[in-house]
């Protein structure tokens, strides 16, 4: 049963990641930026273990292969393929929201910078494809630290290492953050991600226990759907994309765990229906997929639109071509459009794999 609610879980944060690049009203945008990438390193504490570091170099390995390679071997290959997407429209100066930016012809200095930060630090936050995978990166950095911290204090029991762990990550967090909001001009976003990540893992972990042990009442979910409730009407962007100040920091923790355990509550109470919803299931075990592809879906999306209303072809590289559509509804389009194609593609990449084998 744990299994099937994770991934349920998994698939209902998924569908509210792709809702939420594709342009929704406002107050669903923020509703939804107030846990969904908490919830995403939440699940990834879920799992981890004693014994999973108890071989620290293994673990780390581990982590290389599961999440730095794939996003390094796609960084690269959408690095290469920057400029012919350029050429073909895909991509134009009109991409995004920072038009000009990195929507431009690269040069050899551009690429090299580019592959710089992209090997020496999994760097996509600025990829017009990937800036969605930046919480692998901040993965797989936070999975660093946790691995060096139990190194270090590996002598200790278990549940110390873990205060000590979380003590850090929630330390310096706090440092980095207020050092930011007395110098705004001190860029520590990297940094702060990367922490918060970690505590985020923590606190799945030691959310574990009492999640498992836990029986869901409609009560319980109404009162954990509040504060991401209340988010919508914050002055501050509770968000990880940004970190604006301590306060801020201080009610993404909230928003974070409540709304994870909002959703794995909600979760819970779907599968305990008995009814099929194996749709969902397959949305989380397809997640992986969804993640890296769903950017580049949105593209023939963005076509059929243009086709339709007869719209600038140069709009085809925006993401998405929703900004120049007044009717609001088209966000649904994106959204389900998007995840339909890229569980086709999933689908046919693993039937090829199966065959391979």
């Amino acid at each position: 049963m744990r299994n099937s609610t994770i991934d349920i879980a998994k698939g209902v944060a998924i569908i509210l990641m792709v809702a939420g690049h594709s342009c929704c009203p406002e107050g669903l945008y923020k509703y939804i930026y107030s846990f969904h990438m908490p919830l995403f390193f939440i699940l990834s504490g879920y799992f981890l273990s004693e014994k999973s570091l108890s071989e620290i170099r293994s673990f780390v390995l581990n982590k290389w292969k599961k999440l730095a390679m794939p996003l390094l071997i796609c960084g690269i290959i959408s690095l290469l393929l920057h400029n012919l997407f350029f050429h073909l429209g895909i991509l134009n100066e009109f991409y995004g929201t920072r038009a000009g930016d990195l929507t431009h012809l690269f040069d050899l200095k551009d690429y090299l910078l580019r592959l710089g930060l992209l090997i020496g630090f999994l760097e996509v936050y600025d990829d017009p494809f990937l800036g969605a995978c930046w919480f692998i990166q901040c993965m797989f950095f936070a999975y660093v630290g946790i691995a060096l911290i139990h190194a270090v204090f590996r002598k200790h029991p278990w549940q110390k290492q873990c205060f000590i762990g979380s003590s850090i990550f929630m330390g310096l967090s706090l440092l980095l953050t207020v050092m930011h909001w007395i110098k705004p001009s001190l860029n520590t976003i990297f940094v702060t991600r990367v922490l918060m990540a970690g505590v985020f893992i923590y606190i799945g972990l030691f959310l574990r226990n009492a999640i498992e042990s836990w029986q869901m009442r409609w009560w319980h979910i109404c009162l954990l759907a509040l504060p991401s409730c209340i988010a919508i009407y914050c002055p501050y962007a509770i968000s990880m994309s940004e970190m604006i100040n301590p306060f801020q920091l201080i009610l993404l923790l909230i928003t974070g765990c409540s709304g994870t355990l909002f959703i794995y509550g909600v979760s819970q109470y779907i599968h305990s229906l008995k009814i099929s919803f194996g749709l969902l299931q397959q949305l989380g075990k397809y997640s992986i997929f969804i993640l890296f592809l769903h950017m580049l879906m949105f593209k023939p999306i963005s076509y059929l639109f243009i086709k339709i209303y007869g719209l600038n072809p140069l709009w085809i590289g925006c993401q998405p071509t929703i900004y120049q559509i007044a009717n609001s509804w088209h966000w649904l389009v994106y959204t389900t459009g998007s995840i339909i194609l890229c569980t086709i593609v999933a689908f046919i990449i693993q039937k090829i794999q199966s065959l391979w084998k």
